[in-house]
């Protein structure tokens, strides 16, 4: 059974209607269930038959805030390596000695 938010929202929804995509994402925004950045999907009828190599769909789409990850690069090394690691753009370098430090420190907790 579906909580009490998610009735609320569900009873100012006609299914049986087709909205307009701007009123749509009004009606998403206006009856947000969770007290989190909810997730919308959508499905779309391109009407095309993936087995034909003349109509397959692919494409990419640019998020516009990225997807608000950085990656660090940890480099565990000596001597000349570390020279060309820092000309590489890696993050930081440690001494093996300095690893549990660092993992304190940046709490990471594995190494790839």
């Amino acid at each position: 059974m579906a909580g009490k938010k998610y009735q609320t929202a569900s009873k100012t929804i006609d299914r049986e209607k087709r909205y307009p995509l701007e009123e749509a994402i009004k009606m998403v925004s206006g009856n947000k269930v969770a007290k989190f950045d909810e997730t919308v999907e959508t499905a779309i009828r391109l009407n095309v038959d993936p087995r034909q190599a003349d109509q397959n769909v692919r494409g990419t789409v640019v998020l516009p805030n990225g997807t608000a990850k950085t990656a660090r690069v940890l480099v565990l090394t000596k001597g000349d390596k570390e020279r060309e690691a820092r000309e590489a753009g890696r993050t930081s370098s440690v001494a093996r000695t300095s690893l549990r430090r660092y993992r304190k420190r940046t709490g990471s907790t594995s190494i790839a």
